[in-house]
């Protein structure tokens, strides 16, 4: 399977739609409940038939777990395919430029992560990773080496603890400059190039959110732990870290976890 040619078909119909309804009152209506209960935007709705409709073009052998129609099987499948359609859905609503198609693809039975893709559909930037590496619109991308922080991503959850608020906030004071811009898929991305030194999630809660954003920051060289400094992040393709701390290399994260006893 050629996927980065799959998730590029997959991106350019996916932008093409949801820059029809961005910005406006239709994006931003709702048309039922997502598969967690939560209600379901019309332009995610939009971009996951998009996906869905592609993957099944391709043939049986998917098993494709999605946020607003959870479970789609296509024949006996081959590949785990897990998709955030437009991950930071609020910034369509409001026109923010900075929402991104997640696509995150895995190898059944075992879960062997094969590819993970993500595109900004606000200017277009792509992001993918495989077995060579990360990439930044076909370019190789590495994380920074900086040892002292500078430049830091920010988000936060509703399922933040204290701790993880007081965690967040050490960091937030620490570093010149800090930017919590709603889409965690994309700050991954941004750790992964290099642009920012780390991201700071404090309440993680879905694994479709960052799925193919983790992948693409490990091939780029970064170092992932919770708060605490637990490597064990994921279990099958359930997020069991309740915080998430990204950076770009091994001496920035032992600093902060350091700094945030």
């Amino acid at each position: 399977m050629d996927w980065l040619k799959i998730c590029q078909d997959i991106g350019k119909k996916v932008q093409t739609e949801v820059k029809k309804v961005y910005g406006t009152s239709e994006a931003s209506s709702t048309v039922g409940k997502g598969a967690g209960g939560h209600d379901t935007l019309q332009v995610d709705k939009i971009a996951e038939n998009l996906v869905v409709s592609h993957f099944r073009k391709l043939g049986p052998g998917f098993k494709i777990f999605s946020e607003e129609c959870g479970e789609v099987v296509i024949g006996k499948p081959e590949y785990y395919v897990i998709v955030d359609p437009v991950d930071g859905s609020f910034n369509t609503e409001i026109g923010f430029d900075y929402f991104a198609l997640s696509i995150a693809i895995f190898k059944l039975p075992e879960m062997e992560q094969l590819f993970g893709f993500v595109k900004n559909l606000a200017n277009g930037n792509e992001y993918h990773a495989d077995s060579r590496g990360a990439y930044k619109n076909g370019s190789k991308i590495r994380s920074s080496n900086s040892k002292v922080l500078k430049n830091a991503m920010l988000e936060c959850s509703s399922r933040a603890t204290v701790r993880g608020i007081e965690f967040l906030a050490k960091s937030f004071i620490k570093s010149r400059h800090a930017r919590a811009p709603g889409a965690v898929a994309l700050d991954l991305c941004r750790v992964a190039d290099g642009t920012f030194d780390c991201l700071l999630y404090a309440g993680s809660s879905r694994y479709l959110d960052v799925a193919a954003g983790m992948f693409i920051a490990e091939k780029a060289g970064c170092r992932i732990t919770d708060f605490e400094g637990s490597k064990e992040l994921v279990k099958g393709d359930e997020l069991v870290a309740k915080n998430m701390l990204v950076c770009g290399n091994q001496a920035l994260l032992s600093e902060l976890l350091e700094e945030g006893k």
